[in-house]
């Protein structure tokens, strides 16, 4: 069970759970408190940072230990969508853990991750989404920067993320497993979640996967050689790297 010596309100305990609960070696700190941005990181090796910071729920790779329902009082009604969210975690008998975010009323929902495909936890975003119009986003959609904070983080406005349950729940057995992920997919589905068509689909050359994803229409082929080039070495002639960017993709 987590250690928290000096009381689990301490900062020190906070960031012994957030060391623990860290799928990389670094956890995001916010930059800016107004607008809530997280552009730094720290490494889980060093001591506490002296802003809040947010945990990533994927590692390096993208694949998921965490999986929190973000639940932002900025875009509705916490209380009602709280109350849903619990009503399924509920039915399908997924083990979480409950958080009051801080001072603003938002609510964080854990719950601990097997090895899912990071194309599985989107679509279960996109689609509670749907449903619970105050669940944030990006920390479920965006695999590379998606992070929360963690029980007992402090709040850029004061206080802390106040758990409301037993915190051990996250370290038993991988409360989201492939079966227990497919059955909310399914009651999702069932409860009348879609998922929303994106801006890029009526673009001419995209095409949507079975996943709602939209891609490029057409076999992948081998770049040229001068691309693969200019991929493997450059070019000093391209002295910017943007410009060398956009010569690959175009």
């Amino acid at each position: 069970p987590p250690c928290f010596p000096g009381g689990a309100g301490s900062d020190d305990a906070a960031w012994l759970l957030a060391v623990r609960m860290s799928p990389r070696a670094v956890v995001r700190v916010v930059t800016d408190p107004a607008a809530n941005t997280y552009a730094a990181t720290r490494p889980v090796s060093g001591p506490a940072p002296d802003a809040p910071w947010a945990v990533h729920l994927a590692d390096e790779a993208g694949y998921h230990s965490w999986m929190c329902f973000d639940l932002d009082a900025s875009h509705g009604n916490v209380s009602a969508d709280a109350k849903r969210l619990r009503r399924w975690l509920g039915m399908l008998g997924i083990p979480h853990l409950e958080c009051l975010s801080g001072p603003t009323g938002g609510r964080h929902f854990w719950m601990s991750v097997e090895h899912l495909n990071p194309t599985g936890i989107r679509r279960i975003g996109l689609l509670a989404r749907e449903l619970l119009p105050t669940l944030d986003l990006p920390s479920l959609t965006d695999r590379g920067a998606g992070a929360v904070r963690p029980p007992y983080a402090p709040h850029r406005l004061g206080g802390r993320s106040e758990p409301l349950g037993d915190v051990d729940v996250l370290f038993q057995a991988p409360a989201l497993t492939a079966a227990a992920a497919d059955e909310l997919l399914a009651l999702l589905d069932a409860e009348g979640a879609t998922l929303p068509t994106p801006a890029t689909a009526g673009i001419r050359g995209m095409v949507l996967d079975r996943h709602g994803i939209p891609h490029l229409q057409g076999p992948p082929r081998t770049p040229s050689a001068r691309i693969q080039r200019l991929l493997e070495h450059g070019d000093p002639a391209i002295g910017d790297a943007s410009l060398l960017q956009a010569t690959v993709l175009a």
